[in-house]
Order: C-alpha cells, then structure tokens, then sequence
C-alpha cells in the first residue's frame, strides 16, 4: 500500500509522469496521481494546473495541511481525502474541493487572498488599519 513511502523520483525524460515534493503527476500536471504518505512537508500546495485528482491519492496521507489553489478541479476520484486521517484542507469557497469537503466532512477553511481583500476596501483611512499577514 506504500504507506512508508517518502518521495517519488521521475526521470526528466519520462513521457507520461512528473514529481515533485513527493507528489506524483501527469507530466502536464493537470493531474494529481499520489501524494507519498510519509512526505517530510507538513504544508502541501497542489499547483493551480491540476484539474484532477486519482483515486486514493491521498491514501494512507495523514497529519497535512493541503492548500489548494485551483478553483477549476472538476474530476475528483473517490479519493482518500476524509478526515479521518487528520488532513487539514485549504481552498477556495465555492471551488469543487470546498464542496468536496463538506459532502465529505474534510476539515477546511477558505483561501484568503490579501490582494482582493485590499481592494474591498475603498476607505484610505481603513487601508492602512489592515493588520499584515
């Protein structure tokens, strides 16, 4: 089940995989094939190019906070994204993950980007109010 696995390791020259982070992809990383399970990185970003997700990507995944940052994964597998494996979700409202989440009971939270938040705010004196992240 590979539950011990650390890192994934695709050559350059491979037509069909990449990796990266100890996450395997498509080569055009429209797809997320395996998280490794044992991966050092606490925090995982999924990049904005994939749109889909294998089944059991994230099996035996445990303890990780997951940022997505595409809002535009339409094809998610009966994935092992639960919580029940103590993963911790990031993503955008509305997206398809967020949905995801809550049909699912994934924890989650929504992204917060700065830059559209600062531009919510018309008030020059409230502008400068905004605590940094």
């Amino acid at each position: 089940s590979c539950a011990g696995l650390e890192n994934i390791f695709v050559s350059k020259d491979n037509k069909f995989y990449t990796a990266k982070d100890g996450i395997l992809y498509s080569k055009n990383k429209e797809k997320l094939i395996r998280v490794c399970p044992q991966c050092p990185h606490k925090n995982i970003t999924i990049p904005e190019s994939v749109t889909k997700i294998s089944k059991d990507a994230f099996n035996s995944v445990k303890d990780k906070i997951i940022r997505f940052d595409s809002i535009s994964i339409s094809g998610i597998e009966a994935s092992s994204l639960h919580s029940k494996n103590n993963i911790y979700v990031r993503c955008h409202n509305g997206s398809n993950i967020e949905k995801y989440c809550v049909k699912k009971s994934v924890n989650h939270s929504p992204i917060c980007k700065l830059n559209m938040f600062l531009s919510d705010i018309t008030d020059t004196e409230n502008r400068d109010n905004v605590p940094e992240v």
